[in-house]
């Protein structure tokens, strides 16, 4: 069926956070949220299988409106994935500009 091997898959997670975000089990303390969106987020980016940057950036986004959606009042969630969004763009660009290494 699917892969199982003591860790909890990805969309599990990511369910899981939305769940707590609409029910408002995660409190009222923003830097917890962070906290806690930027784990989800980086879990998100390493489980990825995209091949591109803009395959990152498409499934970030994703991720990201799905997050916002579950609770759109709550801003930290929304600037912690544009935060994200920027450090990629950031670090491709700086990969694009970086001289080929080698001899």
């Amino acid at each position: 069926m699917g892969r199982s091997h003591g860790v909890p898959s990805i969309h599990g997670a990511l369910d899981d956070f939305v769940t707590k975000l609409k029910r408002r089990q995660l409190g009222d303390n923003s830097l917890g949220l962070a906290r806690t969106t930027m784990e989800v987020l980086i879990h998100a980016v390493a489980a990825q299988q995209a091949p591109t940057v803009e395959g990152i950036i498409e499934g970030v986004r994703a991720i990201g409106k799905k997050l916002v959606d579950a609770r759109p009042l709550e801003l930290v969630v929304g600037n912690m994935v544009r935060r994200v969004l920027y450090i990629i763009r950031e670090e491709a660009e700086a990969m694009r500009d970086r001289p080929a290494a080698g001899g």
